[in-house]
């Protein structure tokens, strides 16, 4: 499947949403990216997580040890990839642990690891800063980032300030461009913020 026709497979899920939305960083915008609906078509989940662990194996398994999925749509990709690249993945919760041993990162990281930091969608990377500090009080060290989508809003630059690039399977920039082209309706009433 070409990542044309998976992407229009993502927008005929419903995956790609258009009207008015609150998003986790308490932007507003126009359009929302569901990524949590990938899982329900396994077919499209598969293609999803081959082109993840593309894009992680391209920056070189050899550079990190680690890898550190973002609770809870980071999990769709976090433990797939670790599994493939036979890795050692741990998480951060959205919420500290309110019982047993009220945590916020669940497995080990040990001191002078390598990690990368899994999500779905990037946005300002409020969501992936907080990861990279919380693996910083472990000892552990962030690498690099990596989403399924980067929305174009700020992460990459805001994670570049902390020394951890960005990387995406797509930008928002480069599925609207494929969804116009296949005239799929609502992308250009929905596109925002320059997309």
């Amino acid at each position: 499947m070409s990542n044309e026709r998976f992407v229009s497979s993502l927008y005929n899920m419903g995956v790609f949403k258009f009207g008015k939305f609150k998003l986790s960083s308490g932007k507003m915008s126009r359009y929302y990216v569901d990524i949590r609906l990938i899982p329900s078509i396994p077919s499209v989940y598969s293609k999803a997580i081959r082109l993840y662990t593309s894009t992680v194996t391209k920056f070189g398994p050899s550079r990190f040890d680690c890898i550190v999925g973002v609770a809870t749509a980071g999990l769709l990709f976090s433990i797939p990839i670790s599994l493939s690249l036979h890795m050692p993945m741990a998480y951060v919760r959205s919420e500290t642990k309110k019982h047993g041993t009220e945590k916020k990162l669940e497995g080990q990281i040990n001191e002078n690891s390598r990690c990368i930091v899994v999500d779905d969608v990037a946005t300002t990377g409020k969501s992936i800063l907080e990861t990279v500090d919380i693996v910083s009080s472990t000892g552990g060290k962030v690498v690099a980032a990596f989403v399924f989508v980067d929305r174009e809003e700020g992460a990459k630059e805001n994670l570049k300030k902390s020394k951890v690039p960005l990387y995406s399977c797509f930008t928002v920039r480069e599925i609207f461009r494929i969804l116009r082209k296949k005239g799929k309706p609502g992308v250009r009433a929905g596109a925002s913020n320059s997309v």
